[in-house]
């Protein structure tokens, strides 16, 4: 699957991917780090179901 394909996920998942995202944003902040504006896109792309979890949490070391 790649970015620009979506899964079918209910709206219970969209709101409980939205709240894990949104708690890992303030946890990340708190400890002093920001986000990049890559990593807030793929954050969005994962809440509305276009990255498995999977994919949202691998990383690319060649990039």
């Amino acid at each position: 699957m790649n970015i620009w394909e979506s899964i079918i996920i209910t709206n219970a998942d969209h709101e409980r991917r939205r709240k894990a995202v949104e708690y890992a944003c303030v946890s990340i902040g708190l400890e002093g780090f920001v986000l990049s504006a890559e990593e807030k896109r793929r954050a969005q792309a994962f809440v509305d179901g276009e990255l498995t979890l999977a994919e949202f949490v691998s990383v690319d070391i060649d990039e």
